[in-house]
């Protein structure tokens, strides 16, 4: 999938100068393998041989990104690109400690090994059964050429560190924008995606507003007016019962009829 300006999107937005950087250290490597070549060519030091290969490495790494960057962009990993960069930049540094430290010991000497005769360093070899000179170089040329050596290699350890920066920039940033924000689901059911705050890498929140819900229509009631009441007291003209001629069962117990006698049973029962 390609983006608005045309770049793939596994390709990291890098600035085109960066591309400079690197053709800087092609051509750096290429002045380091000459130095290392020509002191190899004398004294085959351990420490000229492994900026042999930091070259050849740098080589490799260059081309990587290059090749990627601008033609073949399913080859580019921004991974790759940051662990290539790491991988030099341990590289340059280790040879920078060796070469800078053989220069030192070449600077603490007047002469070192062989015979000297008038400013001349002479090497010999064993070549099969008798000794023979080989071509001869003067002592500054090579200790220069090994402080030249140790100069470039800083020179390429910072170019790496600084390359290295902006791409783990530009890592952090695309992995920023890169992420959706959680979604939490409304309730409706649908999700709703968080804002996320403006200012954060060139991040634009986008709002997202949650559907609205359509509301079951109440029912409306007609209020039914409520009847007056009067609130004083209406005074009969005529009580409906007769209070007088209502008796209780108890008043016909307790109250004797006219003509009662109660000691008309015993009197019945002595006649």
């Amino acid at each position: 999938m390609d983006t608005e300006s045309g770049r793939p999107a596994n390709v990291l937005p890098l600035p085109r100068w960066t591309l400079i950087i690197h053709a800087v250290q092609v051509v750096l490597a290429i002045i380091i393998l000459g130095l290392s070549a020509y002191g190899v060519h004398w004294i085959a030091y351990n420490a000229l041989i492994f900026a042999l290969v930091v070259c050849i490495c740098t080589f490799g790494c260059c081309a990587y990104i290059f090749v990627s960057s601008l033609f073949i962009h399913k080859l580019y990993n921004k991974f790759i690109i940051l662990a290539a960069h790491i991988w030099m930049i341990i590289f340059w540094l280790v040879d920078l400690g060796l070469v800078a430290n053989l220069a030192r010991i070449w600077g603490a000497y007047e002469n070192f090994g062989g015979y000297s005769y008038g400013g001349y360093c002479y090497y010999y070899c064993y070549n099969k059964r008798d000794l023979a000179k080989r071509e001869d170089t003067t002592y500054g040329a090579y200790y220069g050429a090994l402080a030249a050596g140790a100069f470039f290699a800083a020179v390429q350890f910072g170019l790496w560190v600084a390359s290295a920066v902006i791409v783990g920039m530009y890592i952090n940033k695309s992995n920023n924008n890169s992420t959706p924000p959680p979604a939490y689901p409304a309730a409706g059911g649908q999700a709703v995606a968080m804002d996320k705050p403006e200012g954060t890498y060139g991040y634009q929140a986008n709002s997202v507003a949650p559907t609205p819900q359509p509301q079951p229509a109440q029912p409306s009631y007609v209020q039914q007016p409520q009847a007056t009441y009067n609130q004083g007291y209406s005074s009969y003209t005529q009580d409906p019962v007769n209070r007088e001629a209502t008796v209780s069962p108890a008043s016909e117990l307790s109250s004797p009829h006219p003509g009662f006698n109660p000691n008309a049973s015993e009197l019945g029962a002595h006649k």
